[in-house]
């Protein structure tokens, strides 16, 4: 889901059509058209808003964010990226096995 700027043009139309996916629009001058995207930016705000007002370090507010678990999902987007969980200041217990059922079953809820 984009806005017509810059995913309305010939070349990324061709690219979407190459790999097998499809650009749907939005109004461009009406944001709430597109409520996920959003959404997710009013969070990575208040986040970023919450982490200077406490004069936290913002890049490990971000690894501490990157490393949480997906939602319906036990892992986190960067360990199947990376095979491995991202070193942290908290402690934790590491799962290193079935990343790519996790894979598999991210590409079956994409379908």
């Amino acid at each position: 889901m984009a806005d017509n700027n810059p995913f309305n043009n010939f070349t990324m139309r061709k690219f979407a059509e190459t790999w097998g996916f499809q650009i749907i629009t939005s109004s461009p001058r009406y944001p709430k058209s597109n409520g996920q995207a959003e959404r997710f930016v009013q969070a990575i705000k208040q986040f970023m808003r919450k982490t200077v007002e406490s004069y936290q370090d913002v890049a490990i507010a971000l690894l501490q964010y990157r490393n949480a678990p997906i939602s319906g999902c036990k892992y986190s987007p960067a360990q199947p990226l990376f095979n491995r969980s991202l070193r942290t200041k908290i402690p934790a217990m590491t799962a290193t096995t079935g990343f790519d059922s996790v894979r598999h079953n991210l590409q079956l809820r994409q379908q």
